[in-house]
Formats: structure tokens, sequence, C-alpha cells
């Protein structure tokens, strides 16, 4: 039975408004007006309300033990919820303008600075640094509410209109910014010219794998594909934002495993590992191989990336032609570099990370990996 359990309102005078003896007192929590169950009473000049339903208001639980007689309030208040979630995003790095290449105009700053992505235009006096509001309002918020990407930052066939939740907001960005079926077709099509065309897949190329669509394929090979974590109804954020014990989604994005029960193991019943059954282990071995046989193919001595292209530099340190590097050796560094690079070691589509990778050193080498 829910005991009614009433305070003084001397500490939360700013809660109620001011009455007189035969008006009936109204309680707002946070600016909204609280219906209880049970109306606050005058009772000689003091205002009583229910203590139960203003500390539940502010987010926190109630608990009463009848034996002691003891009233305990736990949890942590709305306030206390919004600067943790303002820590953990400001530990991400993403909050100041070095988040923002200075002097590169809105091809970059639409993902990487906060007001040029929640506008669509960029404005060099309005640089914030990506904050809430880059996400919580204007585009971030549509993108959000309609569940699917497209419309802001992708312009590629391949991702547009795919569906993803509010996950939609994270791929809009995260996605490797290329078209890999366009950059393939530029090499077949002899289009290379020295240092300008080896594009390489660019930075957080999260949304490439684990849709399954953005990698560098052969038309005439088959690519096997993981479809549990894509249908993930919020895909990104199901398991980069898990409900931590204070009752608020983390915002730090990183796959804790403090949370691992709750993320992966909502599925893979008694996981403990991100490396499920060896398989990052395996996927790992894997990109040892392939950047191996790339290096013997091309007789480079380092692979590079910079400028927005995959670079083959020699022993001497100098940068290979492009000419000379092999349709082949391309698509396999392209690959090589969107699995390595994209942060899950393949955990976001296991199939299509392993056949990236195998289609990518079969066609280079003609062995199988």
């Amino acid at each position: 039975m829910k005991k009614h359990l009433w305070i003084v309102l001397l500490l939360v005078v700013a809660l109620a408004v001011p009455v007189m003896a035969n008006q009936a007192a109204k309680v707002f929590v946070d600016g909204q007006e609280l219906k209880t169950d049970v109306p606050p009473q005058n009772v000689n000049g003091r205002i009583l309300v229910p203590l139960r339903a203003i500390a539940e208001g502010l987010g926190k639980t109630v608990d009463w033990n009848n034996e002691t007689k003891t009233v305990t309030v736990t949890g942590v208040s709305e306030l206390d919820k919004v600067e943790a979630i303002s820590t953990e995003w400001g530990a991400t790095r993403k909050t100041g303008y070095n988040a923002y290449p200075a002097g590169r105009g809105y091809s970059c700053a639409k993902c990487h600075e906060g007001n040029s992505f929640s506008t669509g235009e960029f404005d060099e006096a309005k640089i914030s640094g990506m904050t809430c509001q880059s996400c919580h309002t204007g585009n971030g918020k549509e993108l959000m509410d309609q569940g699917k990407v497209g419309g802001l930052n992708v312009d590629y066939a391949w991702l547009n209109d795919y569906e993803a939740g509010t996950g939609a907001l994270c791929m809009s960005c995260h996605n490797a910014n290329r078209d890999p079926e366009a950059e393939f077709a530029k090499q077949t099509d002899g289009m290379r010219n020295a240092g300008r065309n080896l594009s390489y897949p660019h930075y957080s190329g999260n949304a490439a794998l684990y849709t399954g669509l953005g990698g560098m394929e052969y038309p005439d090979m088959t690519y096997a594909k993981s479809f549990a974590h894509p249908k993930l109804e919020d895909s990104c954020t199901s398991c980069h934002m898990p409900k931590t014990e204070d009752g608020y989604k983390a915002h730090s994005f990183k796959m804790d495993e403090a949370y691992i029960s709750q993320t992966c193991g909502s599925c893979h019943a008694g996981i403990d590992s991100y490396d499920y059954n060896g398989f990052q282990t395996d996927l790992y071995n894997k990109l040892k191989k392939v950047e191996k046989a790339i290096l013997a193919d091309t007789g480079a001595a380092e692979l590079s990336s910079g400028g927005g292209q995959l670079i083959f530099l020699d022993s001497e340190g100098n940068a290979i032609p492009a000419e000379k590097i092999s349709q082949e050796a391309y698509v396999a560094y392209y690959n090589y570099k969107l699995v390595k690079a994209e942060g899950s070691m393949g955990i976001h589509n296991p199939k299509y990370a392993k056949s990236l990778l195998e289609n990518s050193y079969k066609a280079l080498t003609g062995n199988d990996l």
C-alpha cells in the first residue's frame, strides 16, 4: 500500500503558488503543474505537500520502511543528470572549436561544427563547436524524428533513406563520406590521375560497415552480410547509449564493458567480452595478412593517407605514383582502411567485414584469406 508522505513547504517554497487560507494550493515542478492523488493541505498556516509526488517528479525514488518508519529518497536530480551528460559529452572532445578544421568551409563544417550541422549553413561568426543544440535542435532533431538517413549531409545512393531510428543522426556524418561504387568505377574506367583520385574512406566510416552497403565491392563477387545488428530499432544508439544506473542514457558513446550485459548481452547471453568467440582476434589477423599482401603487390614499404587520398610510400618515404597502383591493390587498401579505422573491429557487421577483406585478398593474390 502506497504511503502518502508529507513535507512542510519550507524547503520547496519555489514549487508552490502562494495561497490564501481558503484557496487550493498548486504544486509546480520545473514549471509544470504536478497533479497529485491527494491535494496539498493547509495545516495551521503551513502548506504540506506530498513528498513522494515531488521527489518522483524530480526523478528520484522514494521508499518507505514500515518497520523503522523511515523514508528514503534516492537517485539523482534532473539537473544532476544534465550535468553528468554534459561531462560525458565534453570528454569526447567534440565540444571545442578544435573539432572544426579551420578554413575548410561548409564541406567540413557540416559535420565538425555545431551551428553548421544544426542549420545546414556555414557562418564563420557563429562557430560553436559540437554542443547539445547541435544534435537536439534543427537538422539534428529532424534526423532523429524522421528516423532515416538523408537530407542533411548525406547524398550517396547507397545510404540515403536508410531506416536507422534515432541512429540516423549518427549516420549522417559517420558514414565514410564516400560513394564506394563511384570510386570503384573511376579505377575501372582508367581515370587515375597521379596522387589525386585514390580516394579513401573518410574517418568514422561506421555506417558504411554497419549497413553492409558502404564497402568497395567487386560486382562479380558475393558479399555476405550480418542482419541482426542492422535490424536494431535505433541502430547506433541502441548499443552506444546504454542506460546508466542514474537513469539517463550515457553520452560518451564508448562501448564500455560495464554495460555489456545490457547491450550485447540482450542477444548474446552471458557475453563478457566484445571479442565474441574470438571474432575480433581473427579479424585482426586477417587485417595483418591483407596489409602484407598490399605491400608485396605495390612494392610499398608503408601505407599512409592524407588529403583525402590513399598513399603508398616507398622505402625512401616517397609516394608511389597512383598510375602504378593496381586496381586490386587500391580496393584492398580501401577496404582494409575502412574495416581497421571504423572502430568496432568488424562487430558492426561481422560477415560483411570478413567478406570485404576476404574478397579483396582473393582479387589481389588469387588465394583465399
